[in-house]
This record gives C-alpha cells, structure tokens and sequence, in this order.
C-alpha cells in the first residue's frame, strides 16, 4: 500500500449518533530480513480527517499518525490494542478547586495470551480547541487503566445536546489520546478520543461493569434484572478477570445494559448494545428488554484461535449517548489432556477400610487370594465442559473386571466456578473389581488405565485426547480370604492338601471346629526362600509335592523371567510352597534354602475327629519304625503317623482329649502309631474314632 491509497476495511462496528466507524484490514508486506540491522522496523499509518463533522469545532479534519515495530527475529506477533473509536465519559461534578475523577480501561495484551504487556502514554492528552478544561491523567501500566482528574466541565464542553430540538446535534470538546503497548523491543500505538457528558444527563452503563467516577449512577431495580432472566453468573470484565476457553467449546456471557433516569423523568430510553473485535464465529443474540437490556454472547473457538481475544461492549441508549466501553477477555488455551487424582484402594471386609494409592507405579496394589479387591479411580478433565470415559489398555486378567462409570464432580480437585455449561462427565470415576483366582498367587500385573476425553465443536477441534496411568497389582502368595462361613476343609480342597495342613500353618486358630469369618485371611503355604543349588524338581520331591503345585501356587513362574536372568528359580526369590511331610524327604536333605515364614506349632496334645463309618471304611494303617502295613516307606515315624492320619481322611471337626482319656495311643522313639478305636457303648463299626497327635512322640497313655 502506497500513499494516497484508499484504506478497504471491513466494517465490525459502527455508530450514527458518534459518527464513526470500525472495521479492520490485513495489510501484507514482506521485509528483507527480520530486522533492520540489529533493530526494529518501523511501520507508520497516517491518514487525514480523524474527526471531521463530528462537532462543529474549529480545528477539525486533524491527521492521525500511528506506528508499530516489527521484529520477526524476536516475536511473529505484536502487542495489540483493544480500545474504542470514541469514549463518552461521565462529567464528575467537581469544581476547580476539587476535582473529580473518571476512568476508563484500554485493554493491551499480546494475541499468543499470559504475556505481560504495558500500556503508557505515547503524548500528552491534547483539545481539539483553543480552550481546555486543566486535565491531569494517569496511566496504570499493567491494568491499561487511564484516570482523569478535571475542574469542570463547561456547558460547551461537553456533550450535551438539546434533544427537544429536531435535528440537533451534539455540542462538546474531544481530548485525544494516543497509547503505546509495549512488550520487550515491540511496542504498538492506538489513538481514540473521549469526551464528557454532563452529569444531568446520566450516559448509558454495562450493568455489573465497576464505576468510572466518584458518583456512580444507582442500578436497575431488581425486578427490572429479574424480568431479564440474567444467568446467575455475572459476567467478568478486564482486566479484573479473564475467561478460559478451550478450541471447539463455548465461551459464553451475558451482557445488559441500562440507562438510569433522566433529569426530566423521561424513563423511556430504549438501550442497545454496541460490540467491537468479535473473534470470527461469534454471535450476539438479539436483545430482549427495553431499559435494561440484554443479550447473550457465544463464542466456539477453532484451532487457529489459540490465544487471547479481547470483546468490547457498549451500552447505546435512544437518545444516542453511548457507555464506556467494558472489555471482556477470553484466553483459549490447546484442550488439556484427562488428569488422574488419588485412587482409593478398598479390600472386602479388610478392617484397614479404604486407602488412597497414587497412581504414579512406584508402590504396587496388593491383592488377595479369594478376596474382593475394588480400586477406584477418579479422572477429571480442566475443561468442565468436556466428557471423561475411563477404560483400560488390552485385557483384564482373569477374575478381573471393571464396573459402570460414574459422575463424581464433588471429586474434582479443581471445579471452576465460573463454568458455564458443566459436564456431569467433567470427573468420572469408575472402579476394578477383581477376585483373584486361587492359581494367581505371586501373580503381578500391570494394569493400565485410561481417560479419554471428547473432542468439541468446530470440526471437532482439539480432537480428544487420552491419559494413560499404569498401575501393578501384586498378588500375595500363600495367603487367602476366605468366603462366608468356609471351613478349613473347604479351603483345603482348593490347594489339594488337607486341613491339618492349613490348620498347622495357622497358629491363630486356635480350634479348627470355628467357623471362618467372611474376609478372614489365612495362610495356605510357606513362603520359602531358594538357596543357592535349588531346583523345582529339587524342591517339588523335597517337599512331597509336584511342579505343577509349585506353578499353581506361584504364578509368576508363567510368565517371562526378570531382566538380567533365565529363569525365577535364583538364590533369595521366595516361592510358596504347600508342604507334604508323608511324602517329602527327611530333614537334613535340604538344600542352601530354607524356610523363610517359620510357624509356631500348635498346643501339644491328642486330638481326635470322629465321622459316619462308611461300609467300606479303610481302617488305618499301623505304623512301625518308618513303614507302615503296606510297606510304604517314609522319612521317619512321625511322618508315617501323619500319613495314616491322612489315610483315615480326618474330614471333620477336630477335638481335644482332655486326659485320662478311653483311647490309648503308643509311640515310641523312632516309631508311632495311630489305630481307628471304637467308641465307648459298644458303637464299633457305627462311627470311627480317628487319633493324633501334635507334639514329641511319645510313650504313655492319654
């Protein structure tokens, strides 16, 4: 563009009464390197006629000059200036010798947004005429607000027009105004004028907007508001607050405006709005109400939106005066991904209750055998428009599931209050049910969560975007939660051992005859910890138990070894075991291993169980040295007792004589016995008496 040239704009806003307009243009030029040797280049705009009919003044038709630096080295943007073509100011009521204040904000800012961008003065406030009115006029750098100080304003002076006579038009003195916006070595000027009403005539006003004198007009009544049907929030001007949006949700406020009562009583000002630098996709609705006003802004952001946009508003009343202009600033920020909050980790019946787990992997869930393990978790979305799902990455393991979705805003750790549209999937939780198997012992597994946000309007902007937080699950070995009124034979049955072997591991129990609680954990295993020479087979015949028991007790073993290593089975791993002490081998033959859970035994005694005698009942089989009648060979006499109990098939309740008793039992060193005995009454053949003993063998009566 050259001089002499016509500028083409783009008219977004315009007044008849004020005489102007507003309207923007891109002017395109191309530099021959980002900056002029080291500094900036300067742009200049300069035109003729800022103010011609406006008034009948004398020295109208005055040129405007502006200038801008560019530095593309530094910045592809500069500074921009949100102000109006004209500001009517309310006349402050003061004389010479106290004069009142009035202010007004000129928002600057940068496109890109949170940059800290100060407004000045670029010169001294200048009339239009010969005359003036002593002004003095202050700049607040950071907030961009101008403040007045005045004597008074004459009659000629001001704005005033005599609206009884038709065709009049407004008398009065513009001051202008030219501001530089600055950030770093870029700066940006704006130029505009203001001129003051007379305070019998009251000019227009944002309602909820802050004061601009020192007497402020009084309000609508609250009927008046009520019949709008305002939204509870108010709307937020700048710089007091800013707006949060986010690319394809809406921005949205409510503006009204109002005109307090005139001098003359004339109550029937109709009141408009008048809108400047609406972002592209914005609308105004239509106003409803006459004085006051309103009308509802909307505003769905794109992509190419990113960043702060500045919206001014102007209330217009019938007669033609104007407001000062009010300046809502909205800044669009990329759609944030889901967030994770704490989890809470909750295990049926588990006195402990519920406790909090971050999420963050360093510290494992533990699981328990047979028990219900539910973990919550909490998701939420910055932006209290969108919607949250939580699922999880490939498949659950077996007994795992994840239950329904549910709303949880109370869980929010940070709800805006501001927010317009809230989604009741703005936070979300959603928890994993899983009772694990009885083969899942020493089972680890990591589990990976996920919140998946929705993308929004305009073409789907911002796209959704997903968190991913994996977690490990652990499951305990050797230990199981028992069901509702299980018995230790119950549990028994699930391993393949029998409940003397549970109940010998379980030194707690003091009586095998009570019934288990619901959640009640108890041991299954020893813990076992490998020596330097042990093998599974090692350890399957040590132990009188098989490698497939070692797999179904440790299900780690199934799954690839740990870095820097071929296989699980290395000195100090811990495996479970269920031990065997009829078939195992004798004490001594162990390995560099050893027992790494050691049990304290039970009180010693002779214990007895009785049950039905089946037609084919199998009597017991005696025991001498370490065989037994069929010639099975054992470890040690002790080992033989154990077995032939094994053989009677103790499946019931288990008591304690108290001595003397009516059975007799022989155990002599090395060897021991154990015989099925008729009851007392002559009731052989009808029930069995099945003898233990727990504790030294040996010899005597009971």
């Amino acid at each position: 563009m050259t001089g002499g040239q016509f500028m083409k704009l783009t008219v977004e806003a315009y007044s008849v009464s004020e005489n102007w307009i507003y309207g923007t243009t891109v002017i395109t030029h191309r530099y021959a390197t980002p900056n002029n040797h080291g500094l900036a280049w300067i742009a200049t705009f300069s035109g003729c006629c800022k103010v011609s009919p406006v008034n009948n003044l004398d020295s109208r038709d005055q040129p405007w000059s502006i200038t801008s630096s560019v530095d593309l080295s530094v910045d592809s943007y500069s500074p921009r200036i949100a102000a109006a073509p004209v500001y009517s100011l309310p006349d402050t009521n003061a004389s010479a010798s106290s004069p009142g204040t009035a202010d007004w904000v000129v928002p600057a800012f940068h496109p890109a947004g949170r940059r800290a961008v100060t407004l000045s003065f670029a010169n001294p406030l200048t009339v239009l005429t010969s005359t003036a009115t002593p002004v003095t006029a202050t700049v607040d750098g950071a907030t961009g607000r101008i403040r007045l100080q005045l004597a008074g304003v004459a009659w000629v002076e001001s704005a005033e027009s005599n609206w009884a006579l038709p065709g009049a038009v407004p008398l009065g003195k513009f001051y202008f105004v030219k501001v530089n916006a600055t950030l770093g070595p870029h700066f940006v000027q704006a130029e505009f004028l203001f001129r003051m009403e007379l305070r019998n005539e009251p000019i227009p006003r944002i309602l909820y907007a802050p004061p601009h004198s020192d007497f402020p007009p009084l309000p609508p009544s609250d009927d008046a508001i009520a019949a709008l049907g305002l939204p509870a929030l108010k709307p937020r001007f700048y710089p007091n607050a800013t707006y949060q949006g986010y690319p394809g949700f809406p921005v949205m406020y409510t503006i009204a405006g109002y005109v307090p009562p005139y001098s003359d009583g004339n109550t029937m000002r109709v009141v408009g709005l008048g809108v400047k630098d609406m972002p592209r996709g914005a609308r105004l609705s239509t106003m409803r109400g006459t004085n006051p006003a309103a009308a509802d802004f909307e505003w769905v952001p794109c992509l190419d939106q990113i960043g702060m946009a500045v919206t001014c508003f102007e209330a217009v009343e019938s007669g033609g005066n104007a407001s000062i202009s009010e300046c809502i600033a909205a800044q669009v920020d990329p759609e944030p991904a889901p967030l994770f909050t704490l989890a809470a980790d909750y295990t049926a019946n588990d006195p402990q209750g519920v406790l909090s787990h971050d999420m963050n992997g360093s510290i494992p869930v533990l699981v328990t055998l047979g028990a219900t393990k539910l973990y919550t978790v909490t998701a939420y979305d910055i932006n209290c428009q969108d919607s949250v799902a939580i699922g999880v990455l490939g498949t659950l393991p077996a007994g795992a599931e994840l239950l329904a979705q549910e709303s949880a805003l109370a869980a929010n750790p940070r709800p805006d209050p501001y927010c317009p549209r809230v989604s009741a999937n703005s936070a979300v939780r959603r928890a994993l049910q899983w009772i694990a198997p009885t083969y899942s012992g020493g089972m680890q597994r990591q589990i990976c969560f996920t919140a998946t946000d929705q993308p929004g309007g305009c073409g789907g902007a911002g796209g959704a975007n997903a968190t991913v937080q994996c977690v490990t699950f652990q499951v305990v070995k050797c230990r199981y939660s028992v069901g509702n009124e299980h018995q230790l034979a119950e549990v028994a049955y699930l391993y393949n051992t029998n409940w003397l072997q549970i109940w010998k591991m379980n030194p707690d129990l003091r009586h095998p005859d009570y019934m288990l609680f619901r959640g009640q954990t108890i041991y299954i295993g020893r813990l076992y910890t490998i020596g330097a020479s042990d093998t599974l087979a090692g350890l399957a015949s040590r132990y009188g138990t098989s490698i497939t028991s070692l797999y179904h007790l440790n299900n780690e073993l199934l799954d690839p070894a740990p870095a820097n290593t071929t296989t699980w089975i290395v000195p100090g791993y811990t495996l479970c075991i269920i031990p065997n002490s009829c078939t195992g081998q004798a004490q001594g033959e162990a390995s560099q291993g050893g027992l790494y859970y050691p049990l304290p035994s039970k009180p010693q005694g002779l214990y007895y169980t009785s049950q039905p005698a089946a037609a084919t009942a199998t009597p017991l089989q005696a025991c001498t040295s370490n065989s037994n009648t069929n010639g099975v060979m054992y470890a040690s006499a002790a080992a033989c007792t154990a077995q032939c109990l094994n053989l009677a098939a103790l499946q019931g309740s288990a008591r304690r004589l108290p001595p003397p008793s009516r059975a007799r039992i022989a155990c002599a060193a090395g060897q021991g016995s154990a015989r099925a005995l008729p009851m007392a009454g002559g009731s052989a053949g009808l029930r069995r008496l099945n003898l233990f003993i727990v504790g030294p063998a040996v010899a005597g009566a009971f």
